[in-house]
Protein backbone atom coordinates (compact mmCIF):
# COMPACT_ATOMS: atom_id res chain seq x y z
CA UNK A 1 0.00 0.00 0.00
CA UNK A 2 2.62 2.43 1.04
CA UNK A 3 4.71 1.48 -2.18
CA UNK A 4 1.03 2.33 -3.98
CA UNK A 5 0.81 5.49 -2.33
CA UNK A 6 4.07 6.75 -3.24
CA UNK A 7 3.45 6.10 -7.06
CA UNK A 8 0.10 8.12 -6.84
CA UNK A 9 1.98 10.75 -5.72
CA UNK A 10 5.52 10.39 -8.07
CA UNK A 11 2.51 10.88 -11.18
CA UNK A 12 1.99 14.50 -10.48
CA UNK A 13 5.76 15.50 -11.12
CA UNK A 14 4.95 15.60 -14.69
CA UNK A 15 1.54 17.58 -13.83
CA UNK A 16 1.52 21.05 -15.46
CA UNK A 17 -1.04 22.42 -12.77
CA UNK A 18 0.40 24.00 -9.44
CA UNK A 19 -1.00 21.46 -6.80
CA UNK A 20 -3.03 22.77 -4.31
CA UNK A 21 -1.97 23.79 -0.39
CA UNK A 22 -3.80 20.73 0.98
CA UNK A 23 -2.44 18.17 -1.77
CA UNK A 24 1.45 19.45 -0.13
CA UNK A 25 -0.44 18.84 3.24
CA UNK A 26 -0.98 15.34 2.45
CA UNK A 27 1.88 14.77 0.76
CA UNK A 28 3.54 15.98 3.86
CA UNK A 29 1.60 13.31 6.37
CA UNK A 30 2.54 10.45 4.16
CA UNK A 31 5.80 11.30 4.37
CA UNK A 32 6.18 11.35 8.24
CA UNK A 33 3.95 8.73 8.79
CA UNK A 34 5.31 6.62 6.63
CA UNK A 35 9.09 7.38 5.57
CA UNK A 36 10.56 4.18 7.35
CA UNK A 37 8.50 2.42 5.07
CA UNK A 38 9.09 3.93 1.46
CA UNK A 39 11.49 2.67 -1.02
CA UNK A 40 14.81 3.94 -1.66
CA UNK A 41 13.64 4.51 -5.23
CA UNK A 42 10.70 5.80 -4.09
CA UNK A 43 12.64 8.37 -2.10
CA UNK A 44 14.13 9.32 -4.81
CA UNK A 45 10.91 9.74 -6.61
CA UNK A 46 9.14 11.59 -4.31
CA UNK A 47 12.31 14.31 -3.82
CA UNK A 48 12.03 14.94 -7.47
CA UNK A 49 8.85 15.68 -7.09
CA UNK A 50 9.40 18.14 -4.82
CA UNK A 51 11.74 19.84 -7.31
CA UNK A 52 8.74 19.77 -9.86
CA UNK A 53 6.04 20.59 -7.25
CA UNK A 54 7.04 22.82 -4.77
CA UNK A 55 5.34 25.18 -1.85
CA UNK A 56 7.37 27.67 -0.15
CA UNK A 57 6.60 26.26 3.37
CA UNK A 58 5.99 22.28 3.08
CA UNK A 59 8.25 21.05 0.40
CA UNK A 60 11.03 21.98 2.67
CA UNK A 61 9.35 20.16 5.43
CA UNK A 62 8.91 17.13 3.18
CA UNK A 63 12.72 17.51 2.24
CA UNK A 64 13.88 16.96 5.44
CA UNK A 65 11.52 14.06 7.00
CA UNK A 66 13.01 12.65 3.59
CA UNK A 67 16.47 13.13 4.61
CA UNK A 68 16.43 12.03 8.42
CA UNK A 69 15.26 8.87 7.82
CA UNK A 70 16.59 5.61 6.52
CA UNK A 71 14.82 3.88 3.97
CA UNK A 72 13.23 0.43 4.28
CA UNK A 73 15.88 -1.49 2.44
CA UNK A 74 18.86 -0.37 4.97
CA UNK A 75 16.18 -0.88 8.17
CA UNK A 76 15.80 -4.63 7.19
CA UNK A 77 19.89 -5.29 6.72
CA UNK A 78 20.63 -3.30 9.76
CA UNK A 79 17.14 -5.21 11.97
CA UNK A 80 19.04 -8.36 10.02
CA UNK A 81 22.61 -7.87 11.26
CA UNK A 82 21.18 -7.37 14.95
CA UNK A 83 19.49 -10.50 14.88
CA UNK A 84 22.55 -12.34 13.78
CA UNK A 85 24.70 -11.30 16.37
CA UNK A 86 22.18 -11.97 18.90
CA UNK A 87 22.18 -15.57 17.65
CA UNK A 88 26.28 -16.05 18.01
CA UNK A 89 26.27 -14.31 21.32
CA UNK A 90 23.61 -16.82 22.90
CA UNK A 91 25.71 -19.93 21.70
CA UNK A 92 28.49 -18.81 22.80
CA UNK A 93 30.09 -20.59 25.91
CA UNK A 94 30.52 -18.47 29.04
CA UNK A 95 33.33 -19.06 31.39
CA UNK A 96 33.43 -17.74 35.00
CA UNK A 97 36.43 -16.75 37.45
CA UNK A 98 35.18 -18.28 40.48
CA UNK A 99 38.16 -17.17 42.57
CA UNK A 100 37.14 -13.89 40.58
CA UNK A 101 33.52 -12.57 41.57
CA UNK A 102 32.74 -9.32 42.75
CA UNK A 103 31.63 -8.79 46.38
CA UNK A 104 27.66 -9.13 46.82
CA UNK A 105 26.48 -6.93 49.57
CA UNK A 106 24.23 -8.98 52.13
CA UNK A 107 21.70 -7.29 54.48
CA UNK A 108 21.59 -7.34 58.24
CA UNK A 109 19.23 -10.12 59.70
Amino acid sequence: VVDAMAEHFTRFADDERAMPVVWHQTLLCFVQRYKSEVRAADRDALRRLCAAQQHYQVTPEVLRELDHSAPREQRRAERQRQEEAAAAAVGKHVQEDVRNLPPVPMLDD
